[in-house]
Parts: C-alpha cells; sequence; structure tokens
C-alpha cells in the first residue's frame, strides 16, 4: 500500500515538474546541452523520485549515514542551483544542509535521535525532486561509491520490489552491520 501511495504522488509531483514549472527535463552534463525527453520523462521522474525515497530509507539505519550523505547531497546540488541562477532552490538547498548539519550533531554513534522512515523517504524524495529541478538527474546514479544514489538505481531497486512482498513472520533485513 505504501509503495502505491509513493507511486501515485511521484506521478503527480513528475507531471507538476514537466507541465506546470516546466523544468529542463535533462541537462547532458558533458556538454550542458538541454535533452527534450516527451512524455517518458513523467514516468522516469516518477521512478527516480519512489526509488530514492526507498534508497535514502534503506541506507538511515548506520548512525549518521544517510544524514551525512544527504548533507552532502544538497550541498553539491544547492551550488548547481546557484551556478544555474535557481536562487530560491539553492537556498532551500542550503536550508536542508543546516538543518541535516544540527540533526547530525544528535545522530551520531551513540544516536540520541533518530531521522526513521519519514524523514529519510522526505529526505530522499526532496532530492529527487531537486535533482530534477536542476535538470541534474543523470548525476544521481554514476557515483556509486560516495552515495547512495547509485544504489537508488541499482542494488536498492530490488530490495524495494522485494520489500513489499514479505511473508508474514519474517525478520526485516536491517543494513546496518551487527556490532
Amino acid at each position: 500500500m505504501k509503495l502505491i501511495l509513493q507511486i501515485i504522488v511521484a506521478l503527480v509531483i513528475a507531471y507538476m515538474l514537466r507541465y506546470q514549472l516546466r523544468v529542463p527535463e535533462m541537462i547532458w552534463p558533458v556538454t550542458g546541452g538541454y535533452i527534450t525527453i516527451g512524455w517518458p520523462y513523467v514516468i522516469i521522474a516518477a521512478f527516480i523520485i519512489v526509488a530514492m525515497a526507498n534508497a535514502v530509507n534503506f541506507t538511515d539505519g548506520i548512525d549518521g549515514l544517510a544524514g551525512m550523505i544527504s548533507l552532502t547531497a544538497f550541498g553539491i546540488y544547492g551550488i548547481v542551483a546557484m551556478t544555474q541562477g535557481q536562487i530560491y532552490l539553492a537556498r532551500f538547498c542550503f536550508c536542508i544542509v543546516g538543518a541535516l548539519a544540527g540533526f547530525l550533531w544528535f545522530n551520531v554513534k551513540p544516536a540520541q535521535l533518530f531521522m526513521g522512515d519519514t524523514g529519510s523517504q522526505a529526505l530522499g524524495a526532496t532530492l529527487a525532486v531537486v535533482a530534477l529541478m536542476t535538470g541534474q538527474w543523470l548525476w544521481l546514479p554514476p557515483n556509486r561509491h560516495h552515495s547512495y544514489c547509485g544504489d537508488a538505481l541499482g542494488r536498492h531497486s530490488g530490495d524495494l520490489l522485494q520489500s513489499h512482498r514479505r511473508t508474514p513472520g519474517l525478520q526485516e533485513n536491517t543494513y546496518s552491520p551487527s556490532l
């Protein structure tokens, strides 16, 4: 049920990005040229939003990991938004960076404050929307070793599909190591 609701909300947001806000559909990273995708953009954007929301949620389990990676990603997208002249989007990104810095103060090991599903999925979806608004969403998947963004389209896509078909009574798999 949660996945269906995420897909519906993501489709609405993707439609609004494409047809109401008219954000750049894709900016090719090497040349900086704009590429128009057309109607498939809504489906691609919705997939990116759902995948990132769940990737951050799966990453949130080790103290400070999801917060620190999100802080870095929002900082980078804030700089990208500034270079594009999207000042309000840059301010929004840097506000999230400041909020995450305050959160991390209390979230490092041993954690005194937890993000939970609500916070981690909201951060992931927001990061995806920010990436889509800048047109630089191709930067989400490639850097697998430095962020969870590559995991969103790789490992966590399979986990996402499997997590919604759990057998009752089985223990949920967490991605944090045993200490």
